[in-house]
């Protein structure tokens, strides 16, 4: 197996905090921190309140790219601030998905 046949994937969760022209602020989970996504990365329209995964992905191809001093993921889609020290800011060449987070209380009732 070659270096270019691994893998790097991450998984980041984090609530929608607010809505702002353009872009979401949300808060990621396991710290306080707070940082910006552009609307234009969600598959469709969040609301506040809702928890969302971002699939972090390492790509032969250039797909979009992390800067490591500032964070940012950048594509052609969008971008988005990452939480602070994350490892995810170590990956060049990035693939992202972003997928809602289903309120399970909601879909099948309180199961308490």
């Amino acid at each position: 197996m070659t270096h270019s046949e691994l893998l790097t994937c991450f998984h980041l969760i984090f609530t929608v905090d607010r809505i702002e022209t353009g872009w979401a602020v949300v808060e990621w989970w396991g710290t306080t921190a707070t940082t910006d996504v552009e609307l234009t990365l969600f598959p469709s329209k969040p609301d506040e309140g809702e928890r969302w995964v971002v699939h972090l992905r390492s790509k032969s191809s250039e797909t979009g790219s992390v800067d490591p001093h500032s964070r940012t993921y950048r594509s052609a889609r969008g971008s988005l601030v990452l939480p602070p020290e994350h490892p995810a800011s170590a990956l060049h060449t990035t693939d992202i998905r972003m997928s809602r987070i289903p309120d399970f209380n909601s879909i099948g009732g309180n199961q308490s």
